[in-house]
Formats: C-alpha cells, structure tokens, sequence
C-alpha cells in the first residue's frame, strides 16, 4: 500500500509540474516542443544572409532530392517539423520562414506581394545551392506569382514571373530554380 501511494503522489507532483510549466512558462514550453519536434524529425536550424540585406532562418534536414516547403501567410518554418520526420529519411527538407515572418527578417519597405516573396525564395534556393527542387505549393499562396508550366511527367516547373500557368492538379511539382 506504500508504494501505490508513493507512485500515485509521484504523478500528480509530476502532472502538477507539467502543467504549471504550461502555465507559468508557456514560451520556454513552446520552444522544447519546437526542438523536441525538430530533433525527432532531423531538422536543424540554419540561418543565412542574401544579397540586399535579407536574412532567412530556414530548417534543414535529410538527404537525396531537395523539397522545399513554403508555409502561407500567417505561417512558419516549424509548421512543417512533425510531417518533416516522414520526409527527410527520403528528401533533403527546406522549410524557412518566408520574409516578413516569424525569424527571418521584416524590412518595414519590403514588397510582400507574392510575386516579390517568389522571387525572394528563388533568391534562397540559389543560394542553398539548389537547381531544382519538388515543392509541394499546389494551393500555396506564392504559386500564382511562380507562374507554372508543365514538364512532362515530371511534374510542374516553377520560375518567378514566367508568366505561364496550368490547371493541373498534378501531386508532384518540380520547382526549377536554376536562374534561367
């Protein structure tokens, strides 16, 4: 009889614990759920500075093909980290904060348009040395400014500006962000 009440105390001092954690820290509380997600699926987080001052904080992880993960307006890099865990065993995993969001940075005078941040990401691949990438954007907010066309069966090619797009609803898009 002892001990059941000793385990019986040690989880509610535990429960008590963990809730007022919750309660009495709620940032430092979000932040080890953030790293708890991130390490599980093998993301780490980088920074990186572009030319014309923009700075990106992006998550990384994996190895093989590139996948790049574009949240919406309102969103953030670490939206993606619990589905990362079943992409990165297969995909190198890019997921940043798109500028004007959560880390990455917020110049006052920036464009926000999606044409602007289209090209903003165009800007990054190139710089995280990425020629082509899958991206699944089908009903991400910056596809209109990529202007789509089709590759065949390989999936559908985003550019910035190309000024083109299709109305399929093909799964797999391939992004070509190569510069031409």
């Amino acid at each position: 009889m002892g001990i059941l009440k000793f385990v019986v105390a040690a989880v509610l001092v535990i429960a008590v614990a963990a809730i007022g954690f919750v309660y009495l820290a709620p940032e430092r509380f979000t932040e080890l759920m953030l790293h708890l997600d991130r390490r599980a699926a093998g993301l780490v987080r980088k920074e990186i500075d572009l030319p014309g001052g923009l700075h990106y904080v992006y998550l990384e992880g994996g190895k093989g093909e590139p996948l790049v993960l574009l949240h919406g307006f309102g969103g953030m890099k670490d939206n993606f980290a619990r589905v990362a865990r079943f992409l990165t065993p297969r995909y190198r995993v890019i997921v940043p904060d798109e500028i004007g969001f959560a880390e990455s940075s917020h110049p006052p005078d920036a464009d926000y348009g999606s044409q602007a941040q289209a090209e903003r990401v165009h800007a990054l691949a190139q710089a995280l040395g990425i020629g082509r990438a899958r991206s699944p954007v089908s009903g991400c907010w910056i596809r209109p400014a990529c202007g789509v066309h089709r590759r065949g069966n390989s999936g559908e090619s985003l550019k910035p500006g190309n000024g083109t797009r299709s109305s399929s609803r093909t799964k797999r898009t391939m992004c070509d962000w190569s510069g031409s």
